[in-house]
């Protein structure tokens, strides 16, 4: 048996907003709702340690035209954070875990115990879930809890606390207690067992990428290759469009904010470009140390 999470459109980048006062606050939560009905692309989420609203999307101009919608439209007072890199956690090698939870207390008597091995997907989708035991040892419903416990461990990565993707998990063995098992317990043993296999089988950060096409005039052409390559990127094809030279390239996320207003420099304002999500790869050692000394981009 073979469950699979639902695909959402992933998103890449986010913004802290924060409003001016209740009022704005309404105002805010209508304008975001309704931001989020129209675009799937476009997700609103709260901030567990700050308490602050976080909008996310596809990009740092997706986000731009949202906070000018909400600004203009709604007339929201609102102060905006500066952009940040939603990156995710995956695992590079496989491993298996087993994990027990019991609890004994004068009014609760809890047991369940779990073995799973996870190991990287392909497809970056989020989690692949499989049991490998038939309903003789496990029932549907800790079937399910297991699956919950397993999407909970993947919430908050092992590396820096960043969601985890691309990942399947397999139940290999299940106990079970006629007298004292449950579905939180099931739960809780799948989400301890998950997290503790995570950690054995090589877990890396990876980065969102972006693939990047800009159009110059050939007079501007090094400068703006020279430029990308200053921001981590991968020029793959420089071809002609027309009268003017085409630049083709995959550049991390993180390299390319404020990209808008420096290509305009840079070409004398003569250069156009467009930027669309491409793949989340794996940061380089430098980067990756740069992140967990605190250093976002």
């Amino acid at each position: 048996m073979v469950l699979e999470s639902l695909t959402v459109p992933e998103a890449v980048i986010s913004i802290a907003i924060e409003p001016k006062s209740t009022v704005d606050g309404v105002k805010m939560t209508k304008a975001l709702e309704r931001f989020e009905a129209e675009d799937p692309t476009f997700h609103v989420s709260t901030n567990a340690e700050t308490g602050q609203t976080l909008i996310s999307g596809m990009g740092e101009l997706h986000l731009e035209i949202i906070v000018d919608r909400m600004l203009r439209e709604f007339k929201v007072g609102a102060n905006i954070g500066k952009p940040q890199v939603n990156y995710r956690e995956a695992i590079a090698g496989t491993a298996q875990m087993e994990r027990e939870f019991e609890r004994e207390t004068e009014k609760v008597h809890q047991y369940a115990k779990v073995s799973v091995q996870v190991e990287p997907t392909s497809d970056q989708s989020g989690l692949v879930f499989e049991s490998k035991i038939g309903k003789e040892k496990i029932t549907d419903e800790f079937l399910r809890a297991v699956k919950a416990g397993c999407e909970e461990a993947m919430q908050v990565g092992v590396i820096a606390a960043y969601a985890m993707t691309g990942i399947k998990v397999t139940l290999l063995d299940a106990t079970t207690d006629p007298e004292r098992s449950d579905a939180a317990s099931f739960k809780i043993a799948a989400s301890m067992a998950t997290r503790e296999a995570f950690r054995l089988a090589s877990p890396i950060l990876l980065e969102p990428t972006m693939k990047v096409e800009v159009l110059v005039p050939e007079d501007f052409l090094s400068n703006i290759i020279k430029d990308l390559n200053s921001r981590r990127a991968r020029v793959n094809n420089v071809g002609l469009r027309g009268h003017l030279q085409e630049v083709e390239a995959i550049a991390p996320l993180s390299g390319m904010f404020g990209y808008t207003t420096d290509l305009r420099s840079i070409s004398q304002g003569r250069a156009t470009y467009s930027m669309t999500f491409s793949s989340y790869e794996q940061v380089p050692d430098i980067v990756l140390k740069r992140i967990l000394g605190g250093e976002h981009f």
